[in-house]
C-alpha cells in the first residue's frame, strides 16, 4: 500500500514538482553514507563498555553532534521541498492527495502509537541521569561481561 501510494502521490504531481521530491536521494546519499559511518564508530566507541570501564567522552560526543548536523540537513532537504511543492499545489491537487492519505481533513493525532496503532500513553521514566554525568563511566545498573557456560 506505501508503495502504491508513494507512485500515486508522485503521479500528480507536475513534472517540476514531482522533481523537487525525487531529488531528494541524490542530496541526502552523501549525509546517509556519514551518518552510517558516523553511528558506526559510535557503537564502536561504545563496545568498550563491555570490557573497560570508560570511553573517549569528547570523540562520543563530538561524533554525536556530527551525527545531529548530518541529521539535521536531511531534514532541511525534506522540509524544504515538501513545503516548496505545497506552495505550488492546485487545489485539485490537493484534493487528490488528501485522498492519497486516506485521512479525514479533520484528522488530529492524539496518544501513542505503535506502528500505526492507537495504543495507550505509556510512562516515560525520568531520563535526567543519562544527562547528568560528569563523564562517560559505565553505569552501576551495566552487569559485566560473563564468560560463556559451558553445555552440560
Amino acid at each position: 500500500m506505501t508503495g502504491d501510494s508513494g507512485e500515486a502521490f508522485l503521479a500528480a504531481l507536475t513534472e517540476p514538482q514531482r522533481t523537487l521530491v525525487t531529488s531528494l536521494v541524490d542530496q541526502q546519499r552523501q549525509d546517509l553514507t556519514e551518518i552510517v559511518q558516523t553511528r558506526r564508530t559510535i557503537s564502536t566507541e561504545l563496545r568498550k563498555f563491555m570490557k573497560e570501564d570508560t570511553v573517549d567522552k569528547d570523540k562520543v560526543l563530538s561524533l554525536s553532534r556530527r551525527y545531529g548536523e548530518l541529521d539535521g540537513e536531511i531534514s532541511y532537504y525534506y522540509c524544504t521541498a515538501f513545503a516548496n511543492v505545497a506552495k505550488t499545489l492546485t487545489a485539485e491537487q490537493k484534493k487528490t492527495l488528501l485522498k492519497l492519505r486516506n485521512l479525514d481533513a479533520r484528522f488530529t493525532g492524539k496518544g501513542a502509537y505503535l506502528y500505526s496503532q492507537a495504543i495507550d500513553m505509556p510512562a516515560i521514566p525520568d531520563t535526567d541521569s543519562f544527562f547528568a554525568a560528569s563523564g562517560f563511566t559505565k553505569p552501576e545498573w551495566v552487569a559485566p561481561p560473563t564468560a560463556p557456560q559451558p553445555p552440560r
